[in-house]
């Protein structure tokens, strides 16, 4: 009989011992796998996505210039005498055949201040007149100087002769912006039409640039000295895939691109792209693969790995949690 109390005892200690290894069993695969999915829920990480857009645009390059007139006329003496009229001051526009200067001998002045004008030889005098049309930049002597023939009396500049002299690196395609239509920006904010000519046949041994010439579509109170910008069109992009430049990643030697694009609504994965031209905020795709349908991540992709579980919210969500 006791024996038997005994057989049972060791049978219900051992059922018991069972029973407690099971409950604690589960307890533990429990907590794991509860632990496991709140691991999981933290890990997801708040994305908001975007579409790329596309675009039509133009690329344009703005170059550094400096307006010149290309024509400086020198108005010489020709003969020798003294200066006596002059009709020209500075800004004076001239035209061909006007009157300049007039020239008397000496001897003719000294018989015009002795005997006065009666003098038939006091009247004696050498008219210099205009060769060519243009506008007085510096006149260089005043009624009663002594001059000699050949002596210089005034510049003047030619106003069609106006131009605008662009620089241009020496690294860039000079072939490419000869005859080339232009825009010509002005520091007031006018903007002229211009055509980009031929070189000069020296480059700028300050900065290493080709000097090519402009010619401005008008030239009229155009003054000389100006720092211009001159904006030519670099290419034409039709049908450009665009997306923020927020969405595009790189790593630190700027030697890899990616976007993260997010696949069966929860998965995000890394698409190698190779950035084009900036258009504001854009930043073009030279990649085929990437379509206007595709989830772009827009906001918190920064440091996540390919293949990482997302969790896309809805426009005005980002950031609330």
């Amino acid at each position: 009989m006791v024996s038997n109390l005994l057989v049972n005892d060791n049978s219900f200690t051992l059922l018991r011992n069972s029973v407690w290894g099971i409950v604690i069993g589960i307890s533990i695969i429990a907590c794991s796998r509860s632990a496991r999915s709140e691991s999981e829920v933290v890990n997801h990480s708040d994305v908001y996505i975007i579409h790329p857009v596309k675009k039509d645009t133009s690329v344009f390059q703005d170059f550094q210039g400096i307006t010149q007139f290309t024509q400086h006329l020198q108005i010489r003496a020709q003969s020798t005498g003294i200066v006596a009229k002059s009709f020209i001051a500075v800004s004076h526009r001239i035209e061909i055949k006007k009157p300049l200067f007039i020239i008397k001998s000496r001897e003719a002045a000294l018989l015009n201040s002795v005997s006065g004008s009666d003098n038939i030889l006091s009247k004696v005098a050498d008219t210099v007149f205009a060769f060519s049309p243009g506008i007085v930049d510096q006149v260089t002597v005043q009624p009663g100087d002594f001059v000699q023939e050949g002596d210089l009396l005034a510049t003047c500049v030619s106003q069609q002769s106006m131009r605008v002299v662009v620089s241009i690196p020496l690294e860039e395609d000079v072939t490419h912006f000869q005859n080339t239509v232009c825009s010509i920006l002005f520091p007031d904010g006018k903007i002229l039409k211009g055509t980009i000519g031929a070189g000069l046949p020296v480059a700028s041994n300050n900065d290493q640039t080709n000097q090519f010439l402009v010619y401005p579509e008008s030239v009229y109170g155009l003054s000389e000295n100006i720092h211009v910008r001159v904006r030519v069109k670099k290419l034409d992009i039709e049908g450009g895939i665009f997306v923020p430049k927020s969405s595009v990643y790189t790593n630190e030697e700027l030697t890899k691109y990616w976007i993260l694009k997010v696949v069966h609504d929860s998965i995000a994965v890394k698409v190698p792209v190779m950035p084009g031209i900036d258009l504001d905020s854009l930043v073009q795709l030279k990649n085929n693969t990437v379509r206007l349908t595709d989830a772009i991540v827009l906001k918190g992709g920064y440091a996540l790995p390919d293949s990482s579980i997302v969790n896309v919210l809805q426009p005005g969500e980002y950031g609330k949690k």
